[in-house]
């Protein structure tokens, strides 16, 4: 439990704000009535336009239940409707086929979205059952999946914005929060394709930057580390892995914060000894239905579920093509990232905030991205693989805005350059129609969308 006292200046107003967290659930006690209102009315009305964004983008939700998000999902019927993975529980037979071996359902893709949607999943499936509408149930499913997508992706910013507030002022840290929402594809896999995985890995990514800091540096508002505090910190990098394994990754942020802020690492080892144990245990358990669906479909307990699908540019990185490229490089289609990146670039040198380890993680990152077969990802808008590694922008973009407040031309040139990219982003995804890739799609390609943009002919 947290406790903030704000005094208005000018005013007699004197309100205490409590702040209790347990992912998933944030609890926010205003005891002030008049702001205790004023809070819930705008939560309440950007949950509104959220849901009404939502629901206007996405008109056709059974096409949320297909190829890529079809495997994430199939899952859950096959489980829970139908009660075994046979060819009833798919839609996509021509992406999703039995296994070689037990001719039951297959999916190269992990359970941990699954995991992750299975409360909307069930809402939905008894929304079907009650209401007797079996016929349209992928589009209640569909649309169950997006309220999922949509869910992660607030909570996710809600955690941003406890972490990012701490050291930030307000104002800068909303700035920056929105601009890391509009100005990069995190937009588009909210509101557009809430199906992949990539949101609900940001909603992880979110929370797991949040407890690394609670247990390994933490502050006068923040009790020391607790068994619970571990058991959630487990289950977090646990699903991580689960959810998209290559972000295992990310595991190297504590390891890198210990190393550097605990004087003493084997006293500390022995006296956290019990906490680091259950926080290994937690992290296996997310593990074990995927294991046994593995042993399930195939006779073996562990196996590379992508086939002939390879790291095979290891020796050859396409490391210009993932950040440039026509092809869903990350920078040509969200430039507002280039702020936050410089930012941890310049912090390198007297890392403050932990600059090198995000450097790092990126250029890793990167790396594996680069080497893999398809390093664009397939028909994604921008590049898709990076989309929960924005979690870790926000900070960086937020010091980069208190900085500049402190001369105001500089701090106009970067809100204007943040509105500037921000209209770039939203307009290439109201413009998108995948895919954007493929022998035809160039760089001319992309210019003639641009123009489109900014009304240029």
């Amino acid at each position: 439990m947290k406790k903030y006292i704000f005094c208005r200046k000018n005013h007699s107003i004197i309100f205490s704000l409590k702040i209790r967290i347990s992912v998933p659930f944030i609890v926010i006690e205003i005891k002030n009535p008049s702001m205790k209102h004023s809070s819930f009315l705008i939560l309440g009305a950007i949950i509104a336009i959220s849901v009404f964004i939502s629901f206007k983008t996405i008109k056709h939700p059974q096409n949320l239940i297909w190829s890529d998000m079809e495997g994430y999902f199939v899952y859950l019927p096959s489980v829970f409707v139908y009660g075994d993975f046979g060819k009833e529980a798919v839609r996509d037979t021509n992406y999703i086929k039995p296994h070689p071996v037990s001719g039951k359902t297959y999916s190269k893709y992990t359970c941990g979205v699954a995991i992750l949607e299975l409360p909307f999943f069930l809402t939905a499936h008894l929304y079907s059952t009650i209401s007797g509408n079996n016929q349209d149930m992928h589009a209640i499913y569909g649309r169950g999946n997006a309220i999922a997508g949509l869910f992660y992706f607030s909570l996710g910013l809600l955690i941003l914005y406890h972490f990012v507030r701490r050291y930030y002022n307000k104002r800068e840290v909303i700035i920056a929060l929105f601009a890391i929402v509009l100005g990069t594809n995190l937009f588009y896999y909210t509101f557009y394709a809430p199906g992949m995985s990539h949101v609900y890995s940001f909603f992880l990514f979110s929370a797991f930057l949040l407890l690394t800091y609670d247990i390994f540096l933490p502050t006068n508002d923040v009790r020391r580390s607790t068994m619970f505090m571990w058991i959630l910190y487990g289950l977090v990098f646990g699903m991580i892995v689960l959810v998209r394994p290559t972000n295992i990754i990310v595991g190297f942020i504590p390891i890198y914060i210990w190393w550097k802020k605990i004087v003493d690492p084997l006293p500390w080892i022995k006296a956290n000894a019990w906490y680091l144990i259950i926080g290994a245990l937690c992290f296996l358990l997310p593990f074990i239905p995927q294991v046994v669906y593995w042993k399930y479909v195939s006779g073996h307990y562990f196996l590379w579920s992508y086939g002939d699908e390879s790291f095979k540019f290891w020796k050859e990185p396409k490391l210009f093509r993932v950040l440039f490229d026509a092809w869903n490089g990350w920078i040509l289609y969200s430039p507002i990232v280039i702020l936050p990146l410089y930012y941890l670039f310049k912090g390198r040198h007297t890392n403050q905030n932990f600059e090198r380890i995000y450097l790092y993680i990126f250029a890793i990152a990167t790396y594996i991205f680069a080497s893999w077969w398809a390093w664009w990802f397939g028909g994604a808008f921008g590049h898709r693989s990076y989309v929960e590694y924005l979690a870790f922008l926000v900070l960086p973009l937020t010091s980069a805005l208190q900085e500049a407040r402190q001369n105001r031309l500089k701090y106009s040139i970067l809100i204007m350059f943040i509105i500037l990219c921000c209209y770039y982003s939203l307009g290439l995804t109201f413009l998108y129609s995948a895919p954007w890739d493929g022998e035809n799609w160039t760089y001319k390609s992309v210019w003639d969308v641009v123009k489109k943009i900014f009304f240029v002919h």
